[in-house]
């Protein structure tokens, strides 16, 4: 006995049409109370197959109890369970795009300028990127429930931020598109709208951990500075600290 309804839909329309050579998909989908369109998708497996659709055909086709069991586990069941791995896989996808894309981060803090628009061509004229970028970007937070869908933009989570001290290929990304970013802007932006600095230094590396937390203790510092007043644009601060010499292989003599 056939398990997929999809199965049993092409050997029910090839049995009339044996019977009928003028029988056709359309007098098919008639029968069962559905449009052409729905039946060659559901046929052609473009379409999944709902409960109540699945209630309809096996009314139309007069399913046995035990028929109808086995249809409705081997197609609606499974559709359901494909259906749920597509957007659980959309949900990683969009939470790795989320990180890895600087212009996510940037649209939320956009939703903090007044007079914000929830509008792909604004977003791409204002984060100077392209208008299939901003939309996809505005879908995939409203995805994640991140932004609200009105007009205006609006955040509807709490602040975001990205974990410290976690590799992650996703992060990985994130800080080599800013480092992108910041290349361009050193010579497109004018010196008295940006700063770049950094020096070089000797250090025991077993600081490094204060030096972290310094770090992140200071980019608090500077948000709570620079978010005070009318906030008229969106900028990004970026520090790094890494060595530029390689480690020393204890085995090498010196």
């Amino acid at each position: 006995m056939k398990t997929d309804l999809r199965e049993r839909l092409r050997d029910e329309l090839k049995s009339r049409q044996k019977s009928n050579q003028a029988y056709s998909l359309r007098a098919f989908a008639q029968s069962l109370q559905l449009s052409p369109a729905q039946l060659s998708q559901i046929i052609s497996g473009k379409r999944n197959v709902t409960p109540k659709v699945f209630d309809q055909i096996a009314r139309r086709l007069n399913f046995s109890p035990f028929e109808r069991r086995r249809l409705f586990e081997g197609t609606v069941a499974r559709d359901r369970q494909a259906g749920e791995e597509k957007r659980s896989f959309q949900l990683r996808e969009d939470q790795f795009r989320l990180i890895s894309d600087w212009h996510h981060f940037a649209i939320l803090s956009l939703a903090k300028l007044k007079g914000a628009k929830n509008d792909p061509a604004w977003v791409a004229k204002r984060l100077n990127i392209k208008f299939y970028e901003a939309k996809e970007a505005l879908l995939r937070l409203q995805r994640l429930d991140i932004l609200d869908s009105g007009p205006c933009l609006s955040q509807k989570t709490d602040p975001l931020r990205i974990a410290s001290g976690v590799p992650s290929e996703a992060i990985r990304k994130y800080h080599r598109q800013i480092l992108a970013l910041a290349e361009e802007k050193i010579t497109e932006t004018p010196l008295e709208a940006r700063d770049f600095s950094a020096m070089t230094m000797a250090i025991d590396p077993k600081n490094i951990p204060l030096a972290k937390k310094a770090i992140e203790s200071f980019q608090e510092e500077m948000v709570s500075l620079l978010e005070k007043g009318n906030c008229q644009a969106v900028y990004t601060f970026s520090c790094q600290l890494f060595p530029v010499t390689e480690a020393l292989d204890e085995r090498t003599p010196r």
